[in-house]
C-alpha cells in the first residue's frame, strides 16, 4: 500500500520515519498535535499511534490517503503484465516517497548552511536593480527569447474569448507599450491566442519555482511570512551551488513567497523536482504548469496591495558562473 505523503499534514521526518496528523483522527476534531500518523518510508508500513491494530481505523487511512486505482479486467498473460508493470511503478514511487522523505529531512540543514540576506541576493544580481520602477516588468520581459512567438500578459481572466486577442504580443509589441494591460504574466511563448492554454504553448524556456511554504506550513503573520521568505531564498541558493541551476530571476511576490526563475533543465530533471516539491515547500504544479499566471514585477498584489518586486536578475542565459 502507498500513501500519497502529499495530502498529509504537518509532517516530520525522523530517520526513514514520517510522522504526521493522522486524517482518519483529524477527520474526527482529534490530533490537533499533528502526531498520530506514522509511515515507514522504506517499506511503505503506515499507522496510527493513538489506534494500533484499529484495522477499520486504518482503511479510512486508506481511503483518504491511499494510491489506488482500479484494475481492469485482463487475460492471464495481462495480469502477470500488469502485476510486473505495477511492481516497477511500485518500487520508483517507494524511491520517490523516500527522496521526498530525505528532502524534508535536509531542509532544515539547507536553510541554515545556503542562508541567503536579501541585500546579498541583490548585490549578486547581475543587472543593478537600483530601486522598484515602473519598467521593471519590462526588464523581466527581456528574459523571455527572441522567437517571434507571443507572450500573454493580463489578469487570470483575460483568456478564452476573441476580445482577449489583445493580451497575447510579440516580446518586441510588449516593450514599446507604457505600461502592462493587467498583472499577470506566463511564463512560456504561444503560437496564438486568445486561449492560454497548454496546447497553445510554442516554448517553455523556464522552470518556475514558487516557494510557498518551505517553513513547512503556508504563512499568514508576518513573521512567518519573512521566516518563509529567507527559508526560500536559502532554497534558491542551495538549486545554483549544489544542483548546478542556473538561476535568472527572483521575484518577491509581495506576499507569502518567491518565484524563482531557472533557465529550464531536461524533462527528466524537471520531473525529479517534481517528486520532492512539497517536502520542499515548493508548489509542485506551478513545475508543469507554463501556462500559469504568475506575478509581473511592479504590479499590486490584490490582498496585500504590495507590489510585486525583482531581487534578481540575469539576463544573461548562458552565463555558468553565479553568485561570486
Amino acid at each position: 500500500m502507498l500513501i500519497n505523503i502529499d495530502l498529509l499534514d504537518r509532517v516530520k521526518i525522523r530517520g526513514h520515519k514520517l510522522v504526521s496528523a493522522c486524517p482518519a483522527c483529524r477527520e474526527g476534531g482529534a490530533d490537533q498535535t499533528g502526531t498520530h500518523f506514522f509511515l515507514d518510508t522504506i517499506t511503505g508500513k503506515f499507522g496510527c499511534a493513538a489506534h494500533p491494530g484499529d484495522k477499520e481505523h486504518r482503511k479510512r487511512i486508506w481511503a483518504l490517503v491511499g494510491i489506488r486505482e482500479e484494475r481492469p479486467a485482463l487475460t492471464r498473460a495481462q495480469r502477470r503484465e500488469y502485476a510486473q508493470r505495477k511492481a516497477r511503478e511500485n518500487a520508483l514511487l517507494r524511491q520517490a516517497q523516500s527522496n521526498s522523505a530525505r528532502a524534508a529531512a535536509c531542509l532544515a540543514d539547507i536553510v541554515e548552511e545556503y542562508a541567503w540576506d536579501e541585500y546579498d541576493m541583490w548585490e549578486a544580481s547581475p543587472l543593478r536593480l537600483e530601486a522598484p520602477s515602473h519598467d521593471d516588468w519590462k526588464h523581466f520581459l527581456r528574459l523571455w527569447p527572441d522567437t517571434g512567438h507571443n507572450i500573454w500578459i493580463g489578469c487570470v481572466y483575460d483568456t478564452g474569448g476573441e476580445e482577449h486577442h489583445a493580451h497575447f504580443r510579440t516580446k518586441e509589441e510588449w516593450l514599446k507599450l507604457d505600461t502592462p494591460p493587467g498583472h499577470r504574466i506566463a511564463p512560456a511563448t504561444f503560437h496564438h491566442g486568445p486561449s492560454r492554454t497548454l496546447d497553445a504553448v510554442a516554448t517553455t524556456p523556464f522552470m518556475v519555482v514558487d516557494i510557498d511554504s518551505a517553513i513547512g506550513f503556508k504563512p499568514t503573520k508576518p513573521g512567518d511570512i519573512a521566516a518563509n521568505k529567507a527559508a526560500g531564498r536559502a532554497l534558491i541558493r542551495w538549486m545554483v551551488e549544489a544542483c548546478g541551476l542556473h538561476l535568472l530571476a527572483v521575484l518577491d511576490t509581495g506576499s507569502k513567497g518567491l518565484h524563482a526563475y531557472f533557465q529550464r533543465p531536461p524533462d527528466d530533471q524537471i520531473r525529479a523536482w517534481q517528486s520532492i516539491a512539497n517536502s520542499l515547500g515548493i508548489d509542485k504544479g506551478i513545475l508543469a504548469n507554463h501556462a500559469a499566471p504568475l506575478r509581473l514585477p511592479g504590479c499590486l498584489h490584490e490582498k496585500t496591495a504590495l507590489p510585486a518586486r525583482l531581487v534578481f536578475l540575469d539576463l544573461n542565459q548562458h552565463t555558468t558562473s553565479q553568485l561570486s
